[in-house]
């Protein structure tokens, strides 16, 4: 999340985070299993590559990048639905399967894919755009309370979702009626909205080692 620009504002030290308070994130010990990886806490959609190219990562590796355009909302969640609809989503993608680590082929310019990212990366994003915006436009280190002020703009997410484009990672497969798993696996797409939990991913399934776990993984 970037709030690089609150320095203009003269906010000091004051800062907060808009995550704090999230639940979207699983505290499970022990390993999921490679289907659940790809399941539990995701959201997933129908897009459209605008983009495509490379970078060189913090570790010195080559990674894939790319824009993608939401054009159906397959598995949707409380923060993600018909108003993220034609949202773009920009930043490194895999197209390696959970159960399969072999990467498959990138999508061309104009495919049509299935697009799956993390509901809490996708929550944080947006919370991020929303209170940076609201905290330029109405938070000045010479108004007053700036700690209302910031509480103010943090409420504000998830409720504003304006922003055109999210940054976050996400991993494409070729758009099908069923979402590839690897290994020869794939689910339909309602069975997929009903596993995106970890308490209702696990049974179907188990992890290769016993789990210890706090919430569903779902916001």
């Amino acid at each position: 999340m970037n709030f690089s620009r609150w320095g203009l504002l003269g906010l000091g030290l004051l800062s907060f985070s808009c995550s704090s308070g999230q639940t979207g994130s699983p505290s499970c010990g022990g390993n999921l299993s490679c289907q659940c990886q790809q399941l539990v806490g995701q959201d997933l959609a129908q897009a459209t590559v605008l983009s495509i190219g490379q970078k060189t990562s913090a570790k010195g590796e080559v990674v894939n990048t790319g824009v993608f355009e939401i054009e159906a909302i397959i598995v949707p969640s409380p923060i993600f639905d018909d108003h993220d609809l034609h949202r773009k989503i920009s930043g490194v993608f895999s197209t390696k399967l959970a159960c399969d680590p072999k990467a498959q082929p990138i999508p061309n310019v104009g495919d049509s894919v299935l697009l799956s990212f993390s509901d809490y990366s996708y929550k944080s994003e947006l919370c991020s755009v929303a209170a940076d915006s609201c905290v330029q436009q109405n938070c000045r280190a010479d108004a007053g309370d700036l700690s209302d002020c910031l509480s103010r703009c943090e409420a504000q997410c998830p409720t504003d979702r304006s922003s055109d484009t999210i940054s976050i990672d996400s991993q494409v497969q070729p758009f099908a009626d069923a979402l590839a798993l690897g290994q020869g696996q794939s689910l339909p797409f309602p069975v997929v909205a009903t596993l995106t939990g970890t308490l209702e991913c696990q049974p179907a399934y188990p992890s290769p080692t016993p789990l210890r776990c706090a919430d569903t993984g779902r916001l």
